[in-house]
C-alpha cells in the first residue's frame, strides 16, 4: 500500500506537473497572442491617426489651392480692367510698361527736345531702346497702331562708351531731328518696318 500511495503521489505529481507545465504553456502563448494583439492594435491605431492627419493637411491644402484660385481670378478681372483703362486713354502695355506712341503729322516737326519736353508734360519721358527684345515690341506695338510703311528714327547717345537710345519717333525722316543728323547718320539709326 505505501508503493501504491508513493505511485499515486508519484502520478498526481506528474500530472500536476504536466498540468502546470500546460498551463504556464496556455498562459504564455495567450500572454504572446495579447501582447502582439496589442502592437496591432497600436500598429492600427497609428495607420488611423497618419490617416486623418494626412486627410486634414490634405483639405487644408485644398483650401488654400481654392483660396489662391480665387485670388487669382480676381488679379486677372483687376488686370483686364486696368489693361482697358490703359487702352481707353491711348496708351499701349508692353511688359509691364506703358507706351504712348503718338502718330500725327504735328509730331513730324518736333525737335528731339520738344518731344521730350511734350512727354515730360504728360508725366511721362521719351522711350529707352536698351535691349533688342524691347525694340521688337515696340516695333510689333506700332505696326498695330499704324498699318502702314513705317520708318523708325532713334536717337543715340554715347554715354561711357554704352550706347543708348534715347529718343524713338515714328514717321519724322522729315523733321528736325534727320535735319540735325543729316546722312550719314553717324548718331543715328533708322529701323525700317514694311
Amino acid at each position: 500500500m505505501e508503493r501504491m500511495l508513493i505511485s499515486f503521489v508519484t502520478s498526481l505529481r506528474s500530472l500536476s506537473e504536466r498540468q502546470f507545465k500546460s498551463t504556464s504553456f496556455h498562459t504564455t502563448r495567450e500572454l504572446s497572442c495579447r501582447l502582439i494583439d496589442k502592437e496591432q492594435t497600436e500598429k492600427g491605431q497609428d495607420e488611423i491617426r497618419k490617416t486623418f492627419t494626412q486627410e486634414i493637411e490634405l483639405k487644408q491644402q485644398t483650401t488654400s489651392n481654392d483660396n489662391f484660385q480665387t485670388q487669382i481670378k480676381s488679379l486677372r478681372k483687376d488686370k483686364t480692367q486696368l489693361q482697358s483703362q490703359i487702352s481707353s486713354l491711348g496708351w499701349d502695355l508692353l511688359n509691364s510698361t506703358c507706351y504712348n506712341f503718338a502718330i500725327s503729322g504735328a509730331i513730324e516737326s518736333r525737335s528731339w527736345g520738344e518731344a521730350r519736353k511734350d512727354c515730360l508734360s504728360h508725366g511721362a519721358d521719351l522711350v529707352v531702346v536698351d535691349s533688342w527684345e524691347k525694340q521688337m515690341d515696340i516695333l510689333s506695338s506700332t505696326d498695330k497702331t499704324n498699318n502702314k510703311i513705317q520708318l523708325i528714327e532713334v536717337g543715340l547717345v554715347m554715354l561711357s562708351a554704352l550706347l543708348l537710345a534715347v529718343d524713338i519717333g515714328v514717321g519724322i525722316q522729315n523733321s528736325k531731328i534727320s535735319e540735325k543728323y543729316s546722312p550719314p547718320y553717324q548718331n543715328l539709326t533708322q529701323i525700317r518696318r514694311y
